[in-house]
């Protein structure tokens, strides 16, 4: 009897010390989950604030819209904007950042069979698209993105210089099938043709930015002039 007894205290006891492991186990499981919970969350409030940001300049403009506006659109606190952005030139990139993100992996598709110039026209493309889709955020970009200071404005920095980078990468090509002179730099090469996209666009967008084709219609004459005196001339 006193075995039968004995032997039911040994297994309560074992089933008492097994719950708390059991429950150290299952918490340590969800811990695990936490910090990609906590990204997955960090990223949808991201999303809203730029979604939020971007409504709010495009309706008022950049020095009539205010922080707190953005913030109560995006349904967070006026300080919590200040974790993402450091200011609101720099909340204007974090409303265009995936736009412009989209952009530039659209212009590394560009078939390099074409002329430099064509292939060049091809690469801006989707930038005349972007800004014909809501020319006041354009008036925005073009106006204020002068230099890369703040969280955001970084990000947009590295987006400008992988352009450049394709844009090299164009002219060494076009270089090495003899179309462009050797004589100049490439690097040199695909600075101009930023440059010439640069203003270009700007007066684009003072127009109205309401035609794409004659947007890239004014960048290709641009362009043609700019670099007529680069292009290999054939034999006589």
């Amino acid at each position: 009897m006193n075995d039968i007894r004995d032997s039911k205290r040994l297994s309560v006891t074992a089933e008492i010390r097994a719950k708390p492991a059991t429950k150290r186990r299952a918490s340590g499981a969800g811990d695990e989950t936490k910090p990609g919970k906590r990204e997955e969350n960090k990223q949808r409030k991201l999303a809203r604030i730029a979604k939020a940001a971007k409504q709010v300049l495009s309706k008022k403009g950049f020095e009539a819209a205010t922080m707190q506006e953005i913030a109560k659109l995006a349904g967070v606190a006026t300080g919590t904007l200040f974790l993402y952005a450091d200011n609101k030139r720099d909340m204007a990139y974090l409303a265009s950042a995936d736009d412009f993100g989209r952009a530039l992996e659209e212009a590394g598709s560009v078939p390099m069979d074409a002329t430099f110039i064509d292939q060049i026209v091809g690469c801006w493309r989707p930038y005349f698209v972007m800004h014909n889709a809501n020319p006041e955020m354009a008036k925005i970009i073009l106006s204020e993105f002068l230099f890369f200071a703040g969280k955001q404005a970084r990000r947009h920095g590295e987006g400008v210089a992988g352009m450049k980078a394709e844009a090299l990468r164009r002219a060494l090509w076009c270089q090495q099938r003899g179309e462009l002179v050797s004589t100049v730099p490439a690097a040199e090469i695909a600075d101009l043709s930023y440059y010439l996209f640069q203003g270009i666009v700007r007066r684009w967008v003072q127009t109205g930015a309401i035609d794409v084709n004659e947007g890239l219609a004014m960048f290709h004459r641009a362009l043609s002039l700019g670099l007529s005196g680069l292009k290999v001339q054939p034999a006589r």
